[in-house]
């Protein structure tokens, strides 16, 4: 939570690492959540507090890979690991794949 700056509101896409795939839509709902994962991660003391996102969409075609985001700016490799904010053709591209389903 620390790392970004979401609002109330906000959508973000999740990145599955293990399908290398936008796979979901979200939206924030809430902010400074206590975590309630403590007995499967290892907490920060300084990252208890997380976001509550709100499943919008699940997206299943092939629209969305790894191989077709790079070809509309995304940047892959340790840029999934913080939010992409200011990439518009690239947001622009995910939002309207999940329009069309």
């Amino acid at each position: 939570m620390y790392r970004t700056n979401f609002k109330i509101g906000d959508i973000v896409y999740l990145f599955m690492s293990d399908e290398r795939m936008v796979g979901f839509k979200t939206k924030v709902v809430a902010k400074d959540c206590d975590r309630t994962d403590n007995s499967y991660w290892q907490i920060h003391p300084n990252m208890h507090f997380v976001y509550k996102l709100e499943l919008v969409k699940e997206y299943k075609g092939n629209k969305l890979t790894e191989d077709e985001l790079t070809k509309h700016g995304f940047n892959g490799g340790r840029s999934i690991q913080h939010p992409i904010k200011n990439n518009e053709e690239l947001i622009k591209y995910i939002d309207d794949v999940f329009d069309e389903e």
